[in-house]
């Protein structure tokens, strides 16, 4: 039986793991757990309808200032409960099109939101830092 720490996802048949390929290593399960929070909407899994950050209610807000910290602020809330092993939480929050000069790329990503992430986890058997950036597409 094969052994790991998580199932990839998205899920995808493995010969090696079994039918699912697994997560083996704490870097990569852990920033897969950040981004199941942020992506799950409140209500959406089952027996604990607290869980997610439910990013796509704010898709089509504008991202004032105020809107961005609501999201900063729901995904440390949230991190904070479902995992507290991750430290020195930074989140940046943007609309793609600010982010580049091209006027299609402006076009076709005017729903877009990029949540930069950083952060590091330190226990008494892993200590790391990483970093990702999640793009929520309305």
């Amino acid at each position: 039986m094969a052994k790991g720490l998580n199932i990839k996802s998205p899920l995808i048949i493995d010969s090696v793991d079994g039918p699912y390929a697994l997560i083996k290593d704490a870097r990569n399960a852990i920033k897969q757990n950040l981004k199941a929070i942020i992506l799950t909407s409140p209500g959406e899994r089952i027996w604990n309808p607290l869980f997610g950050v439910g990013i796509k209610r704010y898709l089509f807000e504008p991202l004032t200032d105020a809107v961005s910290f609501q999201i900063r602020q729901r995904i440390q809330d949230q991190v904070r409960l479902y995992a507290p092993y991750v430290r020195n939480l930074n989140i940046v929050v943007e609309k793609a099109s600010d982010l580049v000069s091209d006027t299609n790329y402006k076009e076709n990503n005017a729903n877009t939101i990029v949540i930069s992430i950083s952060y590091n986890v330190e226990t008494s058997k892993v200590f790391f830092e990483d970093f990702f950036n999640l793009e929520v597409t309305a």
